[in-house]
């Protein structure tokens, strides 16, 4: 049953890697808030579903162009090009 449960130790033993997940965890759900929130509020301000759709057409660039860097640069960090 123990070897189910989440290891904390890495969180309990070093307090700079606790600071970057906690950071890390908020900076996440700030994000995923906006994710929600940014559609609900343009169709509350124009109640139109075409005004929302428009709002993720124009997020799309960003989201794709955001996932091959994080996708790219990490490979060429790693594999030191």
């Amino acid at each position: 049953m123990r070897s189910l449960l989440l290891d904390l130790t890495p969180l309990r033993q070093s307090r700079q890697f606790a600071l970057l997940f906690s950071g890390h965890a908020v900076s996440q759900f700030g994000r995923q808030l906006t994710v929600v929130a940014a559609p609900i509020q343009v169709f509350e301000m124009t109640e139109s579903t075409v005004a929302v759709g428009l709002l993720g057409l124009v997020q799309l660039p960003f989201l794709l162009t955001g996932c091959s860097w994080a996708v790219c640069w990490p490979t060429r960090w790693i594999a030191g090009g």
